[in-house]
């Protein structure tokens, strides 16, 4: 029996799987309503929760991340089988439709529509499963090579540099390392961008290109830090580390590395390149650079050397022509004559030739060629020191021409002073105004905005002269930084004239001039240490030793606070000029107070609390700049005796305001020219107004509770930057009266922040353009109940447009058809008087960020010619942008907004869409 009943037990188990198997087979065609009702809730089910993922990425999206590969294939998944399920709940429904009373008796039919529902059931919960994610999203890195070539007009010279560039990288497996390598100026580093400009996306051999700077400073560490940035790697905080992440990064990739200015050996192994590179098998591993020495390209063992000659005599004289221009030469039949003969004196070199070239642009008198070939060749005649730098000596005497052709002393002296900066570094044109100011080269005798208006015009002049390049400039907090760089050749001539052509090498020390402070001798004249990583000072125990011909010091960006630096700053008793900017300051240093000489103190950027009564022994100080410190409590009596003051800026958003003993010792500077200040409360305000002669051009105030501001009186009269922020004002007034029937403001900056009671900007009998004909930035910061900003359209020098959360603000310049009454294009036209012209001339940035209401920017006949920066972010009903195809600015470089917003876009064109979203920053 027992035996009988393992039998059975036997054949009964494959006798059940398959009556289940038929059972399951045989019930399909009577559960099709089911099990396609089971798949459609699923199928829901998955959509929802694809909605849900598709939010958590445009939330990540919106921070700067991108979606993962695996959730990027689960939505395309999803997408696919959601249209499966569809499918087949169409061919169901069809085939009720086609049944008595929505019942087929297909048995074929049933059973097959009712398998696939079953079988894709289980595919798509298996597949909602999977989107259990724990994240949807990384950090997206940056691109590792170009997206596109950059067209460039090459002459026929370069190109056959670069064409055997291209072949060593492309085509020659046994070379691995290039050197490029010519005196500065030659066109190095144009070669190396062309070939960077090769190898762009779509068109590349190599997974990776990187471009980086060496320069002078050049350090294992700078070169990793810009690598890493550019590979968004993450970064260490030792350079062994950073060394092994970028070599984990290349070690497995085809890259290319280009090492642009070079001056000495650089040890790829310990910034973490491949020692090794190849160019056989999986990978290819090269590295080109450039240098002024062939040394150089020696000790970094390249394989292959290019040297970039100086142009030849055909291609020279196109240049020069190029520069010089051909109204100019046809003036008079000698002149060809002679600047040929000036070409000749320049010996092919590109950038001599473009700065000469364009310095005798407006010269049509032939008897200035004359002069200035003359010129030309005595600046030859001087002895060239022989050996390493004679070929770098050889290229200052041919530069030096344009140096001394500029039409004053004081024009040099603010050349030479450019090369305090450091290399490459793109300088700010006002700061650099205010240190001609300091350094006495350019007088505060009237108002300060006519000292800026020369400097200026400086600045035009040496930017014609080609000693300054003019780069097109930075934003920073919504404000367009116009700035100047100096060429690395023209700095390196500039220092070695300073520096008494060469011969007194101490007289001038510069950023990482500085080595060991025994190394300064007391023939220092000036020290510019200009810190942009914020590291310790380059001195031995942070101190100097005493230097009693110093006149001008600077140590900008260094933790001054704990540095013994400050304790002999005294003894340098022929300081003129001190710029302790970003030091980090708790403190005045009383120290700096028995500096009797001094007439320059920049001490912005400080966290200083106080101000000392010592502070009176500066009889001589002429300009003091405090910006942006915490003072709250200034000795009784410490501008007392300061009466050769000129300009005073004690402007901060801190929110401090001024003690009330203050004024009546600033009235009493009868030199004062400039004055910043921050005011607190209606009293504090109120007696600034009082003080009719104050010569205030920067004020802040804050803390103001009168429910209305009138714009128009005295004490804004000769205002250059205001900033209201933390008041409860709810109306800005700007009228006509009998005093001010035909005054405007000299305003340039207007800021108003956290002014959450203000409802508007009312205009009477006044028009915007002659009330701010200045006016260059404009912010409008945490103003809810603003709802649009129309008078703007009337602002001709409006630069930068700043609006951030304005929560009630629902356009930015209303048009005829949104027109509720206030504020509107049409208003401010008839009230002032003048026509309307639909454009922003000079505006480049536009920043609108969290406008929940905003629904339209403007009327699309307005435009934006000069327009290069649009920043979206928070503006959900904003759907359309104010551009037409026509209309679209060709100097538009950049659209920040978030993906999701710009997929949202409801454009009447698609070739609009299409031409905006190649400048798209996602």
């Amino acid at each position: 029996m027992e035996l009988l009943a393992k039998f059975i037990g036997i054949c009964q188990s494959p006798l059940t799987s398959l009556m289940d198997l038929i059972t399951k087979h045989a019930t399909y065609p009577f559960k099709v309503g089911n099990n396609v009702k089971a798949l459609q809730d699923a199928s829901r089910n998955l959509e929802e929760k694809t909605k849900d993922v598709n939010m958590q990425i445009e939330s990540a999206e919106r921070k700067g991340l991108i979606a993962k590969n695996q959730v990027q294939w689960w939505l395309k998944k999803v997408k696919a089988i959601v249209v499966e399920t569809q499918a087949i709940g169409e061919k169901y429904k069809q085939r009720s439709c086609n049944c008595l009373s929505g019942y087929s008796l297909n048995c074929c039919s049933n059973y097959s529509i009712s398998k696939r529902a079953a079988k894709k059931l289980v595919e798509v919960q298996k597949l909602s499963e999977e989107g259990e994610l724990e994240s949807v999203a990384m950090k997206q890195p940056p691109p590792l090579i170009p997206d596109m070539p950059i067209i460039s007009n090459a002459s026929s010279q370069i190109d056959s540099n670069l064409q055997e560039a291209l072949r060593y990288l492309k085509e020659d497996d046994t070379v691995t390392m290039i050197g490029i390598w010519g005196m500065g100026g030659v066109g190095k580093t144009h070669l190396l961008k062309q070939i960077q400009n090769s190898f762009y996306r779509g068109n590349s051999i190599f997974d990776v290109v990187i471009l980086v700077t060496a320069s002078k400073e050049c350090s294992v560490s700078k070169v990793q830090d810009e690598i890493i940035k550019k590979l968004g790697l993450r970064k260490p905080d030792d350079v062994q580390l950073n060394a092994e992440t970028i070599s984990n990064f290349l070690a497995h990739r085809s890259f290319l590395l280009l090492l642009d200015d070079l001056w000495g050996p650089l040890d790829l192994e310990a910034v973490g390149v491949p020692i090794s590179l190849t160019a056989v098998g999986s990978y290819k591993q090269k590295v080109v650079l450039t240098t002024r020495s062939d040394e150089v390209c020696g000790a970094m063992r390249v394989e292959r050397q290019i040297k970039v000659q100086k142009l030849d005599e055909v291609v020279a004289w196109s240049l020069f022509q190029k520069n010089v221009g051909e109204q100019t030469l046809s003036s008079d039949p000698y002149i060809p004559t002679i600047a040929k003969e000036i070409v000749k004196e320049l010996g092919g070199l590109p950038l001599a030739l473009i700065t000469i070239g364009s310095s005798m642009h407006a010269k049509k008198d032939y008897r200035s060629w004359e002069w200035a070939l003359e010129l030309l060749r005595e600046s030859r005649l001087p002895e060239i020191k022989c050996g390493r730098n004679a070929k770098e000596d050889t290229t200052f005497h041919i530069l030096k021409f344009s140096y001394e052709s500029l039409e004053s002393n004081t024009l040099r002296q603010c050349f030479l002073s450019c090369s305090m900066w450091p290399e490459d570094y793109e300088i700010p044109k006002e700061e650099l105004i205010r240190c001609w100011i300091g350094l006495g080269l350019v007088k505060v005798d009237k108002a300060l905005r006519s000292s800026y208006n020369y400097g200026y015009d400086l600045i035009d002049k040496l930017q014609a002269a080609c000693l300054l390049e003019d780069p097109i400039g930075y934003e920073t907090g919504g404000f367009l930084i116009e700035s100047v760089k100096m060429h690395d050749v023209l700095r390196d001539m500039a220092l070695w004239i300073a520096r008494d052509y060469g011969e007194n090498s101490n007289k001038w020390i510069v950023k990482t001039d500085v080595g060991q402070a025994e190394n300064i001798s007391n023939d220092a004249e000036r020290i510019a240490v200009m810190n942009i990583s914020y590291k310790r000072l380059p001195f031995p125990y942070g101190t100097l030793p005493p230097l009693t011909k110093l006149t001008t010091l600077i140590l900008r960006g260094y933790d001054l606070h704990e540095g013994r630096i400050l304790v002999n700053i005294q003894a340098f008793d022929a300081l003129i000029y001190l710029d302790l900017e970003k030091a980090s300051l708790k403190e005045f240093p009383v120290e700096i107070c028995k500096l009797v000489k001094l007439q320059y103190l920049n001490l912005n950027h400080n966290p200083i609390e106080s101000l000392p009564k010592e502070l009176k022994s500066l009889t001589n100080l002429k300009y003091l700049h405090l910006r942006e410190n915490y003072i709250h409590t200034i000795s009784k009596g410490a501008f007392s005796k300061l009466h050769a003051l000129r300009v005073l800026d004690l402007f901060s958003n801190w929110g401090i305001g001024y003690p009330p003993s203050l004024l009546k010792e600033l009235k009493s500077l009868n030199n004062l020219r400039a004055l910043g200040i921050t005011a607190k409360g209606d009293f504090q305000f109120q007696s600034l107004e009082k003080s009719t002669n104050m010569p205030i051009q920067s004020l802040g105030i804050y803390n103001l509770k009168k429910p209305t501001l009138s714009l128009m009186g005295n004490i804004l009269q000769k205002l250059n930057h205001f900033e209201i922020w933390d008041s409860g004002t709810q109306e800005i007034l700007i009228q006509r009266s009998g005093q001010n029937a035909n005054s405007h403001l000299d305003l340039e900056i207007l800021r108003l922040t956290s002014m959450e009671d203000l409802k508007s900007i009312s205009w009477t009998g006044v028009s915007p353009k002659d009330v701010f004909p200045k006016l260059r930035h404009l912010e409008f910061f945490v103003c809810h109940k603003i709802e649009n900003a129309s008078w703007i359209v009337h602002l001709p020098c409006l630069r930068e447009l700043y609006i951030n959360a304005c929560f009630n603000v629902k356009y930015v310049i209303c048009s005829m058809e949104d027109n509720h009454g206030e504020n509107s294009v049409a208003e401010i036209q008839e009230e002032g008087g003048g026509a309307l012209v639909p454009t922003f001339p000079c505006l480049q940035i536009m920043k609108l960020i969290n406008l929940p209401e905003l629904y339209v920017v403007c009327d699309p006949t307005i435009t934006f010619p000069s327009l290069r920066y649009l920043h979206v972010e928070g503006c959900e009903k904003l759907k359309k942008l104010p551009f037409q195809p026509h209309t679209i600015p060709s100097t538009l470089e950049k659209i920040k907004c978030d993906r999701s917003w710009w997929e949202s876009l409801e454009l009447e064109e698609d070739s609009l869409k299409a031409s905006l979203e190649r400048v798209c920053k996602f």
